[in-house]
């Protein structure tokens, strides 16, 4: 075969983690099962609060997301340089077997970043299809790391990477982080029954609390990230990360789509969940205006005019009242 594309869905427009956004796409195609998946998971997140990282993402380990409907397969990054001779023409047999493959590549060794010979970054690329005769892949990412979008890139990078990229050692728990140089999955069972209720709700709690996954030192879970998100504020003003205040977008806009399947789900509790989906609506507008104003003062270079702190600290509280509702009516 010359060349192929797996399809990707556009539904949501949600951007923010390659794997949640891999995921969402690949599952658009089966409503039932999409909206299985969403309501159950993207609920649980981790932030970490130590020198090894200042990043917020949603926990996925506890989730075993899509466990029911994909098969997954990871390739450990040593177990690829003992037995993969020529690393495109393996992707490709895997696309060929319609799995997505996300390659963890070094930035540094591939043209279409603005890291490109400057800084040697991995990043999670969706290798979603190819062109043999031209030589690419066709790739979707955050090449400028703000901005999705989907370029080809050449298959001549793809190995220069993978034989000369830099991989990063973290020590401790953190060893098995970039352990791995390929995450493949496809679509293995596209049925799918209703939202389990219960789980949801016990993962709602669990947000609520902070309830700790692991002993990870310098990680913490739960709605509590947007405490820690304030500390940082108060402790250097100038510190304000819009990827992070984007986050909190995110996480509520995946909470809208729960909530809409709840309504969907559960009839008889309709006009309660039309409640709470006006309220969120107005929460998520609220937060959308902050991340505007973020924007405005990072590109025009002057200190944000507004309490950054006391911002986040409204935001918790509306978006814990809303979610507490929620547990009610579950």
């Amino acid at each position: 075969m010359d060349r192929k594309s797996l399809p990707l869905s556009n539904r949501p427009s949600i951007h923010y983690d390659p794997n949640v956004d891999v995921l969402l796409e690949m599952l658009g195609p089966y409503p039932d099962l999409y909206e299985k998946e969403i309501s159950e998971h993207f609920i649980d997140t981790i932030v970490y609060n130590d020198k090894s990282s200042s990043n917020i993402a949603f926990y996925r380990i506890v989730d075993n997301i899509g466990q029911d409907c994909l098969l997954l397969f990871d390739l450990p990054y040593e177990l690829a340089r003992i037995s993969i001779g020529d690393i495109c023409e393996y992707v490709i047999q895997l696309l060929d077997r319609d799995y997505y493959v996300t390659f963890l590549w070094d930035t540094f060794w591939i043209t279409n970043y603005t890291t490109h010979l400057k800084n040697h970054i991995e990043h999670p690329a969706l290798i979603y299809g190819y062109d043999h005769r031209k030589q690419i892949f066709f790739v979707q990412d955050y090449f400028d790391f703000f901005t999705w979008g989907r370029q080809e890139v050449t298959f001549a990078d793809v190995r220069t990477s993978y034989t000369r990229g830099e991989r990063p050692f973290y020590p401790g728990h953190y060893a098995m982080l970039y352990a791995h140089i390929l995450y493949c999955k496809k679509i293995g069972n596209p049925s799918a029954p209703p939202p389990n209720l219960q789980l949801i709700r016990q993962k709602l709690q669990n947000f609520l609390m902070n309830h700790s996954y692991s002993t990870l030192e310098g990680a913490c879970f739960g709605i509590q990230f947007l405490d820690i998100l304030g500390k940082r504020y108060q402790a250097n003003p100038e510190y304000i990360s819009l990827k992070h205040c984007h986050f909190i977008v995110v996480h509520m806009q995946l909470m809208l789509c729960r909530l809409k399947v709840l309504q969907k789900h559960q009839p008889h509790n309709s006009q309660q969940y039309a409640v709470l989906i006006a309220q969120l609506n107005d929460l998520l507008t609220d937060v959308r205006k902050t991340e505007m104003r973020i924007l405005k003062s990072q590109i025009a270079s002057r200190y944000l005019s507004m309490d950054y702190a006391a911002r986040l600290k409204d935001i918790k509280s509306r978006y814990a009242a809303i979610i507490g509702t929620m547990i009610d009516i579950i």
